[in-house]
This record gives C-alpha cells, sequence and structure tokens, in this order.
C-alpha cells in the first residue's frame, strides 16, 4: 500500500491541475465535440464531457475523483438528452470499491461511452476505464494493472479473512477485464499477479484498448483550435480541420478492425 500512496503523491505533484470536471456540449457550445460525435447530420445531439484527472476516491487520498461526482454528471448528462458521453482518464487509481461505484454509475449511461486514456490508468483508474464501448488510448499514455491491496490490523483470523475478501474482489475485477478484453480469465489474473504496466500498443494488442492514436490526433478540449476557428465563422479553415478529424477516426476504425482479427501471440511486457 506504501507503494501505491508513493506513486499517486508522486502523481499528483506532477499534475497541480488534476481535479474532475464535466460539461454537457450542443453544436453551439462544445462545437468540436457536436460536430464529431452527432448521430444525424443537421441535427447535432448534445454531448457530454467527463474528465477524471485525479486519484480515484476520497479520504485516505485526500482530495480524489468520487462516484457521487460521476453519478450526478452522468444524470446531468442523460437530464440535458446527451447521445455520448466522451470519458477521459489521467489517474493513478485509488480506492477499489469507489472506481467500481465509477464504473457502475457510467455504465448506467445509456447512450454511447467512449473512452480516451490520456496519461496514465493504473489501478482502479484502468478498471473504471473499462467502461467504453470504445476505447482509445494516447500513443504516448501508460496502463497498469494489478491486484487490490488494502492494509490491516487485527489478528491472524483477521488476516486470513481480510486476504479472503481481497481475493474475492480481485476475481470481481479480473471478470471485468476478462469480459473487455481478449484475455481468458487465468490470463488476466495472471497480468494482475504481475503487477503489469504496458504502453499503449501493448494495452491495444490484449483488449484494453481499442486503439492507439498519436497525442494530436486524440480528441482535446480544443484540438487544433477548432474551437476558436468556429468562434471566428471561419468556415473553410474549420471545414478543413474537420475534415483532418474525421479522417484520423476513419483510421480508429481501420485500426479497431485490425485489432480484431489479431490472435494474442504473448502477454503484455512487464516495466518495473
Amino acid at each position: 500500500m506504501s507503494d501505491l500512496r508513493e506513486l499517486i503523491t508522486r502523481w499528483r505533484a506532477a499534475h497541480p491541475d488534476r481535479g474532475f470536471k464535466a460539461r454537457v456540449g450542443t453544436d453551439e457550445t462544445s462545437p468540436v465535440l457536436a460536430r464529431l460525435l452527432a448521430k444525424k447530420s443537421g441535427a447535432p445531439a448534445p454531448v457530454a464531457e467527463i474528465l477524471i484527472y485525479d486519484a480515484i476516491g476520497r479520504g485516505f487520498f485526500d482530495d480524489g475523483v468520487t462516484a457521487e461526482q460521476v453519478d450526478k454528471a452522468v444524470k446531468q448528462a442523460s437530464a440535458a438528452g446527451a447521445t455520448s458521453l466522451v470519458i477521459r482518464v489521467n489517474s493513478p487509481g485509488g480506492d477499489v470499491h469507489e472506481g467500481m461505484a465509477i464504473y457502475n454509475s457510467l455504465k448506467r449511461f445509456a447512450g454511447e461511452k467512449l473512452v480516451y486514456v490520456d496519461g496514465l490508468a493504473a489501478s482502479a483508474a484502468s478498471f473504471v476505464a473499462m467502461v467504453g464501448d470504445k476505447i482509445t488510448s494516447a500513443k504516448n499514455s501508460t496502463w497498469m494493472v494489478h491486484n487490490p491491496w488494502t492494509m490491516t490490523v487485527g489478528s491472524a483470523a483477521d488476516l486470513r479473512k481480510t486476504a479472503e475478501a481481497l481475493d474475492k474482489v480481485g476475481g470481481q475485477l479480473a471478470e471485468t477485464y476478462a469480459a473487455r478484453t481478449r484475455l481468458s480469465l487465468d490470463d488476466v489474473k495472471a497480468v494482475m499477479d504481475a503487477e503489469t504496466w504496458m504502453n499503449a500498443t501493448e494495452a491495444q494488442k490484449v483488449g484494453f484498448a481499442d486503439a492507439v492514436l498519436d497525442p494530436d490526433e486524440v480528441q482535446s478540449k480544443d484540438p487544433e483550435g477548432i474551437d476558436k476557428l468556429t468562434e471566428k465563422n471561419d468556415g473553410p479553415a474549420a471545414a478543413a480541420l474537420l475534415a483532418r478529424r474525421n479522417a484520423a477516426r476513419a483510421r480508429v476504425v481501420a485500426m479497431s478492425e485490425r485489432a480484431k482479427k489479431t490472435s494474442l501471440s504473448g502477454q503484455p511486457g512487464n516495466h518495473p
């Protein structure tokens, strides 16, 4: 547990702008998201965006993203009529049960769920990322998957009970990972036992991610200045950038199809 706390402490020190953010946009308030994700041309639907840019849970990890925050944002998105939910992840993980609650809150969103791993999806954050109907990992992003940890004080009987509880929780996580990836349940458990670190390509190879994109191809708050161009009514320039973005999305689809046809040829590499 001390290693996980150290990881989270170092990560948070390096990310002063961490936190939880959410918004619901339309073609007017968030043109790039609405135009790229609208289901019908000429009738853009509201698109919700959630940023999970902090540790999972509060308490032991101080301030962090909570299931209550996420659940409220999901309900607001649904009430606004959003048909797509963009979930951005850059988190060192944290409380496993809070992560489960966040996953379930996001799962209840009726529309399409698009997960983007912008930096780190470690521990509980990697589990949350599994909620995506489509998971895109930035080329320079990192994943970490391991068994749940805890701290216990008590008798030998207390410690055995805690170990049994951890095994149950670990089994629940493994089942969710296996259902979303192309790994068997035994393979997932082996990956968790080894505390496996993966780059984006390795994560895609075994199904944790559906696609890998270069950083400038992953959607951001204002990719390539499209929002600013739209605000200036610069139609031709905005149209050219949107065409480039659509081409990038087509490459995502192509990569996803190739990934589905690729058989698992080995375990992802472990990195210290």
